[in-house]
């Protein structure tokens, strides 16, 4: 298994209440909303050749 990193990411204020208020609505901790987020992003990316 790799090593965890740690990723900071500057957000807009309106982006941040989203993502604030999203993680309220799903019962989840903010990051762990933005982790999971970030992932399907990064699976949803097609491969690039």
């Amino acid at each position: 298994m790799s090593e965890s990193k740690l990723l900071t990411v500057k957000l807009s204020s309106q982006d941040y209440h989203c993502l604030a208020k999203e993680a309220q609505r799903l019962n989840l901790p903010r990051n762990i909303l933005a982790q999971r987020l970030l992932k399907f992003s990064l699976e949803e990316i097609p491969p690039q050749f």
